[in-house]
């Protein structure tokens, strides 16, 4: 009955551009030039997704070789953080448009496969949380989860400190301002998670969040984000 509910949906509301509102491509709201401009991040390291220059034969870089991080078994990020990307986080995390977490939980599921026992979404302070309204990567991580059939867990992780944006600060204060940011409310039963944000730039925030459930008993962490930029 639920498929059948879903077929007469797409019928009444075929997909539609969110960008540019021309017809749907894919069972997704994106047209095909919308589509098709999404560059995607396949060139990159694998440790921590950072977009790699031309050809390279070991697809690990320097700063992964020079310092490895044991706290993530890896980054995934599904796009270069350019164009259609670039506007899709833009309209879900300061346009609130929140519908634009399925087109992002579609597209990330497109690219890659994933498994895991939880995903936790990357916590925002309470402060920066009721300003907002919404924390993004929440949004994405239930949108996903719907997918995927893999829960959400996002009331044991959390951000006791207020931190400044990390837009605002340089590469050095970027480190310091979340290095001990995150916390646990109790032991993590999960052991295999998926830690879910919309953007990843230079990793700090990832790295300080995956420390700490790495303290309170996850095993095996996989960085999740929609986009990489490329520095």
């Amino acid at each position: 009955m639920l498929k059948i509910l879903k077929k007469i949906e797409k019928i009444i509301y075929p997909p539609a551009c969110i960008i540019c509102n021309k017809p749907g491509y894919n069972n997704i709201d994106l047209c095909k030039n919308c589509y098709d401009d999404l560059l995607v991040n396949n060139n990159c390291c694998q440790k921590c997704a950072t977009p790699l220059m031309g050809d390279v034969t070991y697809k690990i870089c320097g700063s992964c070789l020079n310092n490895p991080h044991k706290n993530y078994h890896k980054i995934l990020s599904v796009f270069i953080y350019k164009g259609v990307a670039k506007n899709l986080v833009h309209l879900l995390k300061f346009k609130h448009k929140q519908t634009v977490a399925k087109i992002m939980a579609q597209l990330i599921d497109k690219n890659i496969t994933l498994s895991a026992d939880a995903i936790i979404p990357i916590a925002l302070h309470k402060k920066r949380l009721k300003t907002r309204g919404f924390n993004q990567a929440t949004i994405i991580a239930s949108e996903l989860s719907k997918i995927l059939k893999i829960p959400v867990v996002d009331n044991i992780l959390y951000r006791h400190i207020d931190t400044k944006p990390q837009v605002e600060l340089s590469a050095k204060l970027r480190i310091k301002n979340v290095s001990n940011a995150f916390k646990c409310s109790q032991k993590m039963t999960f052991k295999n998670v998926i830690l879910i944000d919309d953007v990843a730039t230079t990793t700090n925030t990832i790295i300080s969040a995956a420390k700490t459930l790495k303290k309170h008993g996850c095993q095996n962490i996989t960085a999740l984000t929609f986009a990489r930029t490329s520095h």
